[in-house]
Parts: structure tokens; C-alpha cells; sequence
């Protein structure tokens, strides 16, 4: 049986976009990856105050970056999940970013949300995860190995 360790991190982006929902400034995405008709989440809904700030930052001045703190990964990527089903939002295939559609006092902000992984050494506070063909383990803290970690996920030999 062999098994990986995994780091995380994550990005929040947020793009003003055009009445079409096509971001003003990066082209990360293909206009045919967008909603034709995308569907906005209010301001109003968003009680995360650095989600708020950077949507509201990206209105003004057009993009807005930040990280995730590692340990915020999981509540990020939960968040968008549980917005309004009519919420206009795009999920990668392949496990690339997810984005969704934020209308900021009348200014249309397109939100991504990238979390990066790598194997390798160590990073300092990041999260880590021990994969196996079978479990998926995540520890939070570089003094504990991984393969020690909380266990998030079983999977079932096929």
C-alpha cells in the first residue's frame, strides 16, 4: 500500500465583471465556461467579514486577492456550497477553482476560490493530508504526522 502527503493552501479572488459575467480583468476563464445568464448572491447574504471585505474591495477597484488561513480551507470551500441554490456558481471537473456571483451594491463581482496542493516537505501551519488508497487523514499541525491525522474520509476496497 503506498501513501502521499498533501499540503493546502488557499486563494480567494474577486473579479468585477460585465453585465455578461465575464470578468473585466483576468482571463482565467473562457467566456463558454460562464453562466449565460448568471444569477447573483447579495452582499447582504455574506456574514464572513474577510469574504465581505474582498468582495467589496473588488467592487471599487476592480480585483481584490487574499489568502485562507489553512485551517479555513474547509469552511471557505463549505460556504460556497451552501449558497442559495439559485445562486449562479461553477464548479471545476477536474478540482480547479470554484467561483461564484456576487452582486456588490449594484456592481456584479465574480468570486474564485482556488485551494493549491502539493506533496513534498513541510510548510510551516499548513494543512496536511495522508492519502491512501483506502482513508484520507488531515492533520492541521506540522508536529504530528499526517498519517495520524483526523480521519476525514473511508473509502470501500471495489
Amino acid at each position: 500500500m503506498s501513501a502521499d502527503v498533501y499540503e493546502a493552501s488557499g486563494s480567494l479572488n474577486a473579479y468585477e465583471v460585465d453585465s455578461d459575467g465575464i470578468p473585466k480583468i483576468t482571463d482565467r476563464l473562457e467566456s463558454s465556461d460562464l453562466p449565460g445568464d448568471p444569477t447573483y448572491v447579495p452582499i447582504e447574504e455574506v456574514d464572513d467579514q474577510l469574504l465581505r471585505g474582498l468582495l467589496e474591495s473588488a467592487a471599487v477597484n476592480r480585483v481584490e486577492a487574499d489568502s485562507v488561513d489553512d485551517s479555513k480551507i474547509e469552511q471557505y470551500s463549505e460556504l460556497i456550497a451552501a449558497l442559495s441554490p439559485d445562486a449562479s456558481t461553477i464548479e471545476s471537473s477536474s478540482g480547479g477553482p470554484e467561483y461564484a456571483y456576487f452582486d456588490v451594491e449594484g456592481t456584479p463581482v465574480l468570486l474564485e476560490f482556488r485551494i493549491a496542493t502539493s506533496d513534498g516537505g513541510l510548510w510551516e501551519e499548513e494543512i496536511l493530508y495522508y492519502v491512501t488508497e483506502y482513508a484520507v487523514r488531515r492533520t492541521e499541525s506540522t508536529d504530528s504526522a499526517p498519517e495520524n491525522g483526523k480521519l476525514i474520509e473511508c473509502r470501500s476496497p471495489e
